[in-house]
Formats: C-alpha cells, structure tokens, sequence
C-alpha cells in the first residue's frame, strides 16, 4: 500500500462487508535547504468479493501533518480530517472510489473530532471547540482560562447543508472531546466535563436521523479523566469506558464500563 512513517494506518468495515484504510503518507526529511514536501492522505478499499486492496487515492496533499480519523457506522465508513479551519469529511463510494469531500466549518481551535454514518446515509462529525476570549478579565499572575464547546453537524446524504450544533454550552465547565457511536437507528455523543472545584460529569446526547440531538443523561462522576474516555457502538448497544482519579499524588483509579440500551 506503501509507506507511513508519521502515522500508523487505520483499518474499519464498510458497506457488504468491504475494508477501508487511510494513512498520512509522510514524505523524507528534506534536503538542507529545500523547502518541505506536502505529506498525503491515501485511502483504499477492500471489495469483499476481491482479494486485494485498490491503488490507494489521494484524497488530500496538505503540509499538516495531523493523523485523519476513520469512523464507520450503518451508513458505511467515513474519514475525516482537519484542513483549511474545516473538518472535512469523505465517504468510499460502492465502485471502490471515493466521493468529493464535504466540509464543516471550525475556525476555532479543534482539540480532536471524529465522524460516523447513519442509517439514512447521513455523516456525523463531531469535535471540541476551544477558544480564549480576548475580553476576560485576569489577575495579576493568572494565565486564561480558555472556554469549551462540544460541537456536532449532520451533513445529510444530499447536497443540502450541514446544520451546526452545540451540545454543551454551560460556562464554568470545561469538556473533553466527544466520543461518538453509531447504533442502528441513533447516534451517540458521549464526554465529560470538569469544573474549577474538581467536580466532573459524563454527558450522554442522542441523535436519531432527521431528529434533533436530545439529552439522554448527565452522570457526576467524581475524579473523571477526561482524556480516558472511549466508546465504541454496535447494532443495538454501545459500551462505554472511563477512569476516575482517586489518588492524585498517584494518578490512578478505577476503570468503568457501561452499556448504553435503548
């Protein structure tokens, strides 16, 4: 398929059981002097009925170097990446190709995103939008305090537009990027969220396709660690995983696992 020496490749299940990959095929370190190639998103699929992977496609050449995201769901695989202040996303299409990528407008600073597919062949992308307001006021000897959004859009299976929306939108609390899942007939947004007294909750929004997102249940979790969250979904339940902090002067705790049923 060719090299990577940036990023490891990701592999997931597409539609009739196909394989997708992608991979940021990193060019060598320049000569003294020259300018910097661009590195390369390559993508390919698997027919189940092949043997083979196809020739890889460029679906990008870019001088980020940013590892994409590959997420699938019942609609079929997607991958997104960061370009141009968009998340972009593309899906393979049914001839082994890939369709024209579609973007979501962030400006902001994105602090990690993923995608998944629904039932009705619509794209979820999710993501952690940060930003540090200029007007805050700070103490002598204070650095700012930067304010947090989790954010998702639903690009429909169709040329009409994405619709742009925020799930957490409290101040005073900070969140984690969320972590969504794609059952058969919903999609899941799972993070966590901490506050400046060490108070901290998971937060779970569930989308239905051509629904609104609808808040499904806020849990407080003492000790959360944002960054350990992960969830993973099937055809009709979703599991969830967290640690929670115990002992700081450590940094341990113990594990959880939940399963989300409708």
């Amino acid at each position: 398929l060719g090299t990577s020496g940036f990023s490891p490749p990701s592999v997931t299940v597409g539609l009739e059981a196909s394989a997708v990959a992608t991979w940021l095929d990193t060019p060598l370190e320049p000569a003294p002097g020259a300018a910097p190639a661009d590195a390369r998103l390559l993508a390919t699929t698997l027919a189940a009925s092949r043997a083979s992977f196809d020739v890889p496609t460029t679906l990008v050449a870019y001088p980020s170097w940013s590892r994409a995201h590959l997420g699938t769901g019942p609609g079929g695989a997607v991958i997104a990446w960061q370009q141009d202040q968009q998340i972009r996303v593309v899906r393979p299409t049914i001839d082994g190709g890939f369709a024209p990528a579609r973007g979501v407008p962030a400006a902001e600073i994105v602090e990690g995103y993923g995608a998944v597919t629904e039932g009705d062949g619509a794209m979820v992308v999710g993501w952690l939008g940060v930003s540090y307001p200029s007007t805050q006021p700070l103490a002598p000897g204070t650095a700012a305090v930067p304010l947090s959004a989790v954010r998702v859009s639903v690009l429909p299976n169709s040329s009409a537009p994405s619709t742009t929306q925020n799930l957490s939108t409290e101040n005073g609390w900070f969140a984690s990027r969320p972590r969504l899942s794609a059952l058969a007939d919903r999609t899941l947004a799972v993070w966590g969220e901490t506050d400046d007294q060490n108070a901290s909750r998971l937060r779970l929004m569930v989308h239905r396709p051509g629904a609104a997102w609808r808040p499904q249940t806020s849990v407080p979790t003492r000790g959360l660690e944002l960054a350990s969250m992960n969830a993973a979904g099937g055809a009709h339940h979703a599991a969830l995983t967290w640690i929670q902090i115990t002992s700081r002067s450590e940094g341990s705790g113990p594990m959880y696992l939940a399963t989300y049923r409708p």
